[in-house]
């Protein structure tokens, strides 16, 4: 789990990055204008967005959470977004490294009150899939709870260890980022990312509020009861 210390350097990590490529779109794209060297700014632009799209692809892979999420976002981006930095995003859509499954059972087993081996007959500990808030495994039922929901194989979704502390920082320094980029007033002329990042916000938490996705579950099971077409646990 992570402690308060490794919660604040990833809050300023986030930050230091976003100020160090603020500060160069400001340099190139405002600064050398102003001076007659447009052409210097025109001609390095889609070297140098490829260059930050590069490193946050690293920093997204590295520190995983909402970073993930964020480049996923842009590199769907088609229609606003250069080429230069969705094409090095792109590989961030199924590009997140998994959480050891130690990691992974001891969380599953303190959430659930009893080990993996008393919940279920079975319990594959490499991940179908691993996404950016948690992680999905291929399980069977114990006996009882098969004989009582008329299921056997089944697929447990767990999140990732302090992931709910890893948003809450994550959000954090977004907002900070979107109050910089507010000011600006190119910026705040063609988007409002204070309301971005807050729709962005409240996405998140319900993706992490395991208990909301039940109950969009249940209705969607009640609203596809009735179509043959839908096949639902």
């Amino acid at each position: 789990m992570p402690d308060a210390a490794d919660m604040r350097a990833r809050y300023r990590r986030i930050l230091r990055f976003a100020l160090r490529y603020m500060v160069q779109s400001w340099w190139y794209e405002l600064f050398l204008p102003r001076f007659g060297l447009s052409a210097i700014a025109t001609r390095t632009r889609a070297r140098r967005m490829q260059r930050i799209a590069r490193r946050f692809h690293g920093l997204a892979v590295d520190l995983g959470g909402l970073m993930i999420k964020v480049g996923q976002f842009m590199s769907s981006r088609l229609d606003v977004l250069p080429p230069e930095i969705t094409k090095e995003l792109e590989g961030l859509q199924d590009e997140v490294p998994p959480v050891p499954f130690a990691q992974i059972r001891a969380l599953a087993e303190a959430e659930l009150g009893v080990s993996l081996d008393r919940a279920y007959a079975a319990f594959d500990p490499n991940p179908v899939a691993a996404a950016s808030l948690g992680q999905a495994y291929r399980a069977r039922l114990a006996p009882e709870d098969a004989a009582q929901t008329g299921l056997d194989a089944v697929v447990v979704k767990v999140q990732r260890p302090g992931i709910e502390q890893i948003v809450a920082v994550d959000l954090a320094a977004l907002r900070k980022v979107a109050g910089w980029l507010d000011r600006v007033r190119f910026v705040s002329d063609h988007v409002d990312l204070p309301t971005i990042v807050e729709e962005f916000a409240v996405t998140s938490e319900e993706e992490i509020d395991y208990l909301h996705e039940a109950q969009n579950g249940e209705r969607f099971a009640e609203i596809f009861a009735d179509d043959p077409r839908v096949g639902l646990p």
